[in-house]
């Protein structure tokens, strides 16, 4: 991956073919799963952080916010913490 500036649809597409990658490779050992897990999740946080639109993951049932994007949180006014 180039270091260009890449849509969040790229970025996606982009983490859905390394997670692809990694379920079809050969059985991982628990140390092994645990850093592909922490790899995967750093890479959510890069496209979930710094996507151009603002992203929101609630529960619908007791409509709580889990997590914010910072776009999100900059069309409603709102800190990271409120």
């Amino acid at each position: 991956m180039s270091d260009e500036p890449k849509s969040e649809a790229e970025l996606l597409r982009y983490l859905n073919a390394l997670r692809s990658r990694v379920r079809q490779s050969e059985p991982a050992q628990p140390e092994k799963e645990a850093e592909q897990a922490k790899e995967s999740e750093q890479v959510f946080r890069v496209i979930f952080d710094n996507a151009a639109d603002g992203i929101v993951i609630t529960d619908v049932e007791s409509k709580k916010f889990y997590m914010t994007n910072r776009v999100f949180r900059q069309m409603l006014g709102y800190s990271q913490h409120e």
